[in-house]
């Protein structure tokens, strides 16, 4: 299972940032890069991470208070370095969450439809032989393979499909949305 986190710093940065451009003439704001600001930013300031919804407001609340006059200060001093040299060149970052996010995808496709060998490629056909067994009424999913990518065992294989035809949905809805 994906387990997730936020740094509230990053959306107070984030808000800070957007903030401070407002006053920035718009050619400017144009040649600004919004990532390295918030890097730079982010690297001034401690990280203040949650891994729930009322985690997370507290820490808002908690940044707002306590590191205000901070993120403003990094905020500004973000500005000034990264204007330095606004012709510079720099090749981002990969998305390395994306990465991470496919691989734990695969393995629970590999548990699901019981086939360690399962890669990308071979996904359509090896979801295509799942359909035709359930279809001619062989028992497909175990107990453990189930349970293992959070479907319910207890429940008859064609439910299990819907089940997974909805996880499938999610993970789809998930990528899209982390892609964008």
């Amino acid at each position: 299972m994906v387990e997730i986190y936020k740094n509230a710093m990053e959306l107070l940065v984030a808000e800070e940032v957007q903030r401070q451009l407002q006053s920035v003439p718009p050619r400017m704001a144009a040649y600004v890069k919004h990532v390295e600001l918030t890097a730079y930013a982010l690297n001034q300031l401690p990280g203040l991470y949650a891994t729930s919804q009322s985690g997370l407001d507290h820490q808002l609340c908690k940044g707002r208070s306590q590191y205000k006059q901070q993120i403003v200060q990094a905020v500004r001093h973000a500005f000034a370095a990264v204007n330095r040299d606004p012709i510079r060149t720099v090749a981002p970052l990969e998305d390395c969450q994306k990465p991470m996010f496919l691989q734990e995808t695969l393995r629970q496709l590999r548990q699901l439809l019981k086939n360690d060998k399962l890669e990308w490629e071979t996904l359509p056909t090896a979801v295509e032989q799942a359909l035709i067994r359930i279809s001619q009424g062989q028992n497909f999913w175990n107990v453990q393979s189930a349970s293992a990518v959070g479907l319910d065992p207890t429940l008859p294989d064609s439910e299990r499909l819907r089940q997974a035809r909805q996880r499938v949905t999610q993970w789809r809805q998930r990528f899209h949305k982390d892609s964008l």
